[in-house]
């Protein structure tokens, strides 16, 4: 829960408003949901100081999991099959191929399967 108080405090410090916080929070993490969003928000309230960041002319581009950029990268590489251990730090790999697997016709399976 730790992460959850950095994430409050990194965007009241970054300027960032609680609304838009609180929606990534409760959509990416599922479990636990109000306690991470009353830590988070406790975070961000207890900041004192704020940094300005200039707002760019363009639209802001995608966000996306370190997990989910290797992902792009091996589809776009021309990968056609993924075999991962689940419950490991790349199992976010696996979970993105699957979903992609739809769209792509790639197969993604765990390890033991």
């Amino acid at each position: 829960m730790g992460n959850t108080a950095m994430i409050g405090a990194l965007a009241f410090a970054l300027g960032m408003e609680w609304e838009d916080i609180a929606s990534v929070i409760a959509h990416e993490m599922p479990k636990f949901t109000e306690k991470n969003l009353h830590i988070a928000r406790d975070a961000f309230r207890m900041q004192t100081e704020k940094k300005v960041l200039p707002r760019h002319a363009q639209p802001p581009g995608i966000l996306i999991s370190g997990n989910e950029a290797v992902g792009l990268g091996l589809l776009s590489a021309g990968l056609d099959g993924y075999i991962a251990y689940p419950m490991s730090p790349s199992t976010g790999i696996l979970h993105f191929m699957a979903g992609a697997s739809a769209e792509t016709g790639d197969t993604g399976l765990p390890a033991g399967e």
